[in-house]
């Protein structure tokens, strides 16, 4: 092999990679013209279902007690309701709880919940009952109830962000 056997292998791969960067630019411009065709639609549906989802969010927020059981609903593809918040625990004093949590509990749960730097292991303390909790002087707090509205099926979502800004939305709203 010599390299005009090379300039001409490198020739033959130039040309076919121009093909195919044309076809697939050709491609893209079908594309673009789909989505432009297409946007004002989409964005005057996405606006409605944007107001449609706020109206039931609302609804939800003001019937919460609807939803002390079941927490949720499923009707038309949409399911809301209430959907329990992971709290966040907290202490006043960390080196008192420390001292509750070895002596109220197994030694073996204890060392999972007190790092080696003689602080509570908060991932594991969250795992306690209430009870539990309450005796070693730890308080859950922003546990509260939110209300959820959400598409079960959330593809057309996922499509719609990728077709256009949510921005786009709002501002036609």
């Amino acid at each position: 092999m010599n390299m005009k056997n090379l300039e001409a292998l490198a020739q033959t791969y130039g040309d076919a990679h121009t093909k195919l960067t044309k076809v697939v630019d050709a491609l893209q411009a079908d594309i673009d013209q789909l989505k432009a065709k297409r946007k004002h639609h989409i964005i005057a549906l996405a606006t409605e279902a944007a107001k449609a989802k706020q109206a039931l969010h609302s609804a939800v927020d003001d019937n919460q007690g609807l939803f002390e059981k079941p927490r949720s609903q499923t009707f038309s593809g949409i399911k809301f309701g209430l959907q329990k918040q992971k709290g966040s625990t907290t202490f006043a004093d960390e080196i008192k709880t420390i001292e509750r949590i070895r002596k109220l509990l197994p030694k073996d749960q204890a060392e999972l919940m007190i790092n080696v730097k003689e602080s509570v292991h908060k991932p594991s303390v969250s795992d306690l009952t209430v009870a539990d909790l309450k005796r070693l002087g730890i308080t859950v707090e922003s546990d509260s109830d939110k209300v959820m509205v959400k598409a079960v099926a959330g593809e057309v979502e996922k499509m719609i962000n990728a077709i256009m800004d949510k921005n786009e939305i709002q501002e036609a709203a």
